[in-house]
């Protein structure tokens, strides 16, 4: 290889590694079993490179790949032609490159160009291209979660969740800092450049009321709230919503009504991917229970479930998920009195399924309520219900 290919896999192979889930490489391999061509996205920070390294090493695919990540260079690669002549000299020097990974490769002038030149190379490469806002409609994506620590022990965990890096650190200013820096450095690169904002003060005031609310609301019922500070049209409310979508910083979640068997698309409420950079953007504001519950779908997102809101009736439950084979329930209740525990504990067993219902509560202290069995559902604790997925 040329020295220039050897230095960016040397750097990578020894880059800090975090645990990466088997399901994730088995899924990478699948696809590039049946692709030619795959995106690997999530947002930013979330170690990405670190999954690649321990994909290669599992594959033994470290001296077959050609990789490319512009921030481990020494030299500038201005554009997508000298990229061309430094893949035909690490081609000269080893003709077993069967693999090309590109990451950080947006900023390349024209790199559809080199995108669209391997794809087309008579070698028949398979590629996987890294980045978290690029979409390109007839590639597959592969969204990528790091292996979630479910050992929390505190809520200063909760509230950190879940940049590998600083989830071990018991410095909360450092940890604090180091989130900032990583919101900051998003809103940089990932939506100002990327996206071309001309207000990112808006942006961040959007972001902000998002992190920090709690209900379902409509993209119109959003745009009335922020005009009441800073004037801002539908339009740009819905494109701001759209770039925190594709930078993978927001999922929606709709929510399922079980009486009329539809989903209700007029009202979303959004979920941060990130309980450290929910919290980060929310100036550290959010109860824990706010906390608490975004890490619940943290939770149901790492383990592939279609996530949406309940609805059965008048009882709002917090969420209702599916695969192709099964389905469950589960409320995360802050109800302490008995008779209202009860109350909810029927409500949610009413729920028109036949799956698996859980309610979620803080804490389970009292003798009696560890004692309740009602049909299908299940009372536990908050941490337990991290034990039961993670064997999933």
């Amino acid at each position: 290889m040329t020295i220039f290919q050897d230095n960016q896999i040397s750097k990578l192979l020894k880059s800090i590694v975090f645990r990466s889930h088997k399901k994730y490489l088995e899924e990478l391999t699948n696809l590039l079993n049946n692709k030619r061509m795959i995106i690997l996205s999530w947002h930013h920070k979330s170690w990405k490179l670190s999954f690649i390294r321990d994909f290669l090493l599992k594959t033994k695919l470290d001296n077959k790949v050609f990789f490319f990540h512009k921030s481990f260079l020494v030299s500038e690669v201005t554009n997508w032609k000298i990229l061309i002549n430094q893949l035909n000299q690490s081609l000269k020097y080893n003709n077993n490159i069967k693999l090309i990974i590109l990451s950080d490769f947006n900023k390349i002038p024209e790199i559809k160009d080199f995108i669209q030149y391997i794809y087309n190379h008579k070698n028949n490469f398979k590629v996987i291209l890294i980045w978290n806002t690029i979409q390109i409609p007839w590639i597959p994506e592969l969204e990528y979660l790091p292996e979630l620590n479910t050992h929390f022990k505190n809520t200063e965990t909760v509230s950190h969740w879940v940049l590998p890096e600083i989830i071990h650190s018991s410095n909360n200013n450092l940890v604090r800092n180091y989130l900032d820096l990583i919101v900051s450095d998003m809103y940089t690169k990932d939506i100002f450049i990327t996206f071309s904002i001309k207000d990112i003060e808006m942006y961040q005031l959007t972001m902000t009321y998002l992190a920090k609310l709690y209900n379902h609301i409509s993209l119109r019922e959003l745009q009335k709230w922020l005009s009441e500070i800073q004037h801002i049209t539908l339009k740009t409310t819905i494109d701001y919503i759209n770039f925190s979508l594709r930078s993978k910083i927001i999922k929606p979640v709709h929510k399922y009504d079980f009486k009329k068997e539809k989903i209700i698309s007029s009202r979303i409420k959004y979920y941060f991917t990130d309980n450290g950079i929910r919290n980060s953007i929310s100036k550290y504001s959010l109860s824990n229970n706010q906390l608490k519950e975004n890490l619940l779908y943290q939770l149901l997102t790492y383990n592939w479930y279609k996530v949406y809101s309940g609805l059965n009736g008048t009882f709002d439950f917090t969420f209702y998920w599916k695969t192709e084979e099964d389905g469950l329930c589960l409320h995360y209740s802050q109800v302490t009195e008995k008779i209202e525990l009860k109350k909810e504990i029927n409500k949610l067993n009413k729920v028109p399924v036949d799956w698996k219902k859980y309610l979620v509560l803080d804490s389970i202290e009292d003798v009696w309520i560890k004692k309740l069995i009602y049909d299908d559902v299940e009372i536990v604790e908050y941490q337990e219900i991290f034990q039961k997925f993670q064997t999933k």
